[in-house]
């Protein structure tokens, strides 16, 4: 029989048995994972229990609120090295000295790729050669079409010119000579010695030396006026296309040779050299995904105009730190800023607000819709020092003179629109402390009145051990919350800071809702007595009719008898109610709500709301909302709670 092997599947219960551990190994991996989370889970967001609270007690000091921020240190004054070699695809870097190193003025810090550049000098220098050669071959054409005009001027026209002359010359001596010989023969006629058909002869060959004459004069006339100029105005002709034509290889010969110099610069262009002494740094750059899209190195391909080597400044740096949108507000140009870095250890380097950015930087893929400024911060002492390093800074906002009692932000929570500190009584008993607070950084608060001192003891993470007192029960849409919102008092003498007359994002808000002195205030004499709504109703809505308050008086929660609407609850927690507010405190449509009555045109009806008020400023179905006075059956519903549901109602527009 055939035993079984591990390449024919034998062995079946060692494969089974493995198959256990494996499960066994992810049971003890998932227990394990549970067991540390639930150890972590409990340490970070445990309620602590009553026998085992952490307390603290106020502190009396100088408030300083600071905004600790990291940034990078750069040089003000930098020389960028740029890649100046023209390309489509970019140059590669042959080589690179070591980032950080010390170089002179006229050193070699990098070496670009010219094979291709040498490749195109080779076939530029052909081209100058040929050029050349025919920037000559016009100039020797130009040469020959200029000695042809003066041969023809100085030689061949004065030649032809003196032969036709020379033969009117002999035609005007023979025709003289026949003239006279004629007069001869006409007195030898007259005396009868010569003949009739001599004397015609004499006659006929007198005509013929005159008309041989006139040719001669004619030859001269045409070489003088015609011949001559045609051959002129061809030689000049042949001069000018000439020079054209050289004109034309010269261009060409320029354009050949300012390529070839261009092309040789671009060589040099290739070795870089140090404009200055300094150090080296290398410019890398990343995407907005953070990740790295260039890195200067041995191989990697630059641009055109790139700047991939910066030559900084040591004795001139700065920090650029980005700051998040919800603390920008407070930093100013002036501030004084504590600098440290690993570098210098424990030494603290001053330095000075110069630059806060007025937009936004770019945000990347991981930072969403956060907004962050960049704040440029000049340093004062940059020893020991180097652009590149990692700086925590700590920009001072505001200083106070005397000494303040504050406690940290984790002891106070806010309640129903107040402050509360937990208090541990003497007897062990806990009790709830109302406060009031001042100004605030991260980790500090200033307490104004609470009637807490140094002694005091005070649980911490008060907002998560609430539920060991006895809080007063929150109305409808007031809330319970870690978050403070102090009242940023006016700054008077006992505060410093470049920034101290400014009041932060939260500035002149009161817990109970109460604007300072910058906004308006909703004080008891200013509302009415109806509450039901985020605040109170203003003065001459009591009721939401015209004719005064209701006979059943004020109607909290939602403003109708059966109590609160659980729907109007929620969307006043939510904030909806609040931020869908018109002027006088009623949603969007609702303004004609007048003391004296509502306007013509507010509509609500004892049905669904409808979107469009109607014509007298009440929703369709309660035209009887007049100033005159309630109709009786609006009355009638009213008291059955129909209209005040729908009333409530509107909101949902």
């Amino acid at each position: 029989m055939e035993t079984p092997t591990a390449a024919n599947g034998g062995n079946p219960g060692k494969k089974k048995r493995s198959w256990k551990k494996l499960l066994l190994w992810l049971f003890l991996l998932i227990l394990l994972f549970s067991l540390v989370f639930h150890f972590t889970s409990s340490l970070l967001f445990r309620k602590t229990e009553a026998g085992h609270l952490k307390f603290i007690t106020p502190t009396v000091a100088q408030f300083r609120h600071e905004i600790a921020v990291r940034g990078d240190i750069s040089s003000s004054e930098n020389q960028d090295i740029k890649c100046r070699v023209r390309s489509t695809g970019g140059v590669m870097i042959t080589w690179v000295v070591d980032e950080g190193t010390e170089v002179k003025e006229g050193d070699t810090i990098a070496v670009l790729d010219n094979s291709t550049l040498i490749d195109n000098l080779d076939a530029q220098q052909i081209k100058v050669a040929q050029s050349e050669a025919e920037v000559k071959a016009a100039e020797n054409n130009l040469l020959t079409a200029k000695i042809a005009k003066e041969e023809y001027e100085n030689g061949s026209y004065k030649v032809n010119l003196q032969k036709l002359v020379s033969a009117q010359i002999k035609a005007k001596e023979e025709r003289d000579r026949l003239a006279e010989y004629l007069q001869h023969s006409k007195i030898l006629y007259e005396k009868g010695f010569v003949t009739q058909s001599q004397l015609e002869a004499d006659i006929f060959s007198l005509k013929q030396a005159e008309l041989t004459l006139r040719a001669a004069e004619l030859d001269i006339y045409v070489l003088k006026e015609y011949t001559h100029n045609k051959q002129t105005n061809n030689y000049e002709s042949d001069i000018k296309t000439a020079d054209a034509n050289l004109s034309s290889k010269k261009s060409v010969h320029l354009q050949n040779e300012t390529k070839l110099k261009d092309i040789q610069q671009q060589i040099e262009y290739c070795t870089i050299k140090s404009p200055s002494d300094g150090k080296v740094l290398y410019v890398n750059e990343t995407n907005r995904f953070g990740s790295s899209e260039f890195l200067v190195c041995q191989g990697a391909m630059v641009r055109e105009r790139q700047t991939f080597l910066r030559l900084p400044n040591s004795n001139k740096l700065q920090v650029t730190a980005d700051i998040h949108e919800g603390k920008i507000s407070y930093v100013k140009v002036g501030q004084s800023v504590q600098v440290h870095t690993d570098a210098t250890g424990d030494k603290i380097i001053q330095g000075t607000v110069i630059k806060v950015d007025e937009n936004p930087q770019p945000t990347n893929h991981w930072m969403g819709n956060v907004k962050e400024y960049r704040v440029t911060i000049r340093l004062e002492n940059p020893e020991g020092i180097l652009p590149g390093m990692t700086a925590e800074t700590k920009i001072l906002v505001e200083e106070s003179q005397d000494e303040k009692l504050m406690i940290p932000t984790h002891s106070v929570f806010e309640h129903g629109g107040k402050y509360y500190c937990i208090e541990k009584k003497p007897d062990g008993t806990l009790t709830p402390i109302t406060v009031e607070l001042g100004h605030s950084n991260d980790k500090m608060v200033i307490v104004t009145s609470g009637g807490l001192t140094e002694k005091t003891q005070l649980v911490a993470a008060a907002f998560e051990n609430r539920e060991l007192i006895s809080l007063p029960e929150l109305a409808a849409g007031e809330t319970s919350s870690p978050t403070i919102r102090p009242k940023n008092e006016e700054i008077s003498g006992d505060f410093n800071g470049e920034n101290s007359n400014s009041s932060s994002p939260q500035a002149g808000m009161k817990p109970d809702g109460e604007m300072g002195s910058d906004g308006p205030k909703f004080g008891a004499g200013e509302m009415g007595q109806n509450t039901g709504m985020p605040g109170e109703i203003p003065a001459g809505m009591n009721g939401m009719r015209p004719g005064g308050p209701r006979p059943g008086g004020p109607r909290p929660g939602g403003m109708r008898p059966g109590g609160p609407r659980p729907e109007m609850d929620k969307m006043e927690q939510n904030g909806e109610m609040s931020a869908g507010m018109g002027e006088n405190g009623f949603p969007p449509g609702m303004d004609g709500m007048t003391p004296d009555g509502p306007k013509p045109g507010m509509g609500m009806r004892p049905g669904r709301p409808r979107p469009r008020m109607g014509e007298n400023g009440f929703p369709s179905g309660m035209e009887g909302m007049r100033p005159g006075g309630p109709r009786p059956e609006m009355d009638k519903k009213e008291q059955n709670g129909g209209t005040q549901e729908n009333v409530l109602s509107a909101p949902t527009l």
